[in-house]
């Protein structure tokens, strides 16, 4: 299931980091088997990963199998700061309404969080737009929309602390 999942194009991923110059550490949150961690890996970010599935984690690349975490997200807390967290595909999961607002303090000046999600009311993996807009509160928002059709759009949100 997991080696099919879409991973940022090296092109998007410079869009991405293009807003946070100064990168130098990554958390990703629901990281799977650790296919983004190599890809931030290879561009000289130290990163470190969190999964919920242990069973995932056994299947994960040698590289960054010891980088990975297993934690259930909706209760996770960082164990140091860190310039960027990326969240992919899981936002819709997390039930607590002040989960990125607890991630705020283990977050570099300058750096962010970016959520890569499906925004809708069609179910899981979308998430409502209202539910969004409470998790967003005091934050930044920079949005950009991927795809947008059938009652969902694909968006790539850019937060940073106010």
């Amino acid at each position: 299931m997991y080696k099919h999942f879409r991973q940022f194009s090296e092109e998007e991923l410079d869009k991405i980091l293009a807003r946070f110059p100064h990168v130098k550490d990554a958390y990703d949150l629901g990281c799977g088997r650790g296919e983004f961690l190599l890809q931030l890996k290879k561009r000289n970010i130290r990163v470190y990963g969190v999964e919920i599935s242990d069973e995932v984690k056994k299947h994960a690349h040698k590289e960054v199998k010891d980088l990975i975490e297993v934690s259930d997200l909706n209760h996770f807390i960082p164990h140091f700061s860190v310039d960027i967290i990326f969240l992919k595909f899981v936002i819709a999961f997390i039930e607590d309404d002040n989960f990125l607002r607890r991630l705020k303090p283990y977050i570099r000046e300058g750096g962010g969080i970016v959520i890569l999600s499906p925004v809708g009311n069609i179910g899981e993996p979308a998430i409502p737009e209202e539910k969004l807009k409470k998790m967003f509160a005091g934050f930044n928002v920079e949005e950009e929309i991927w795809y947008q059709g059938d009652g969902v759009k694909l968006s790539l949100f850019a937060l940073k602390s106010i």
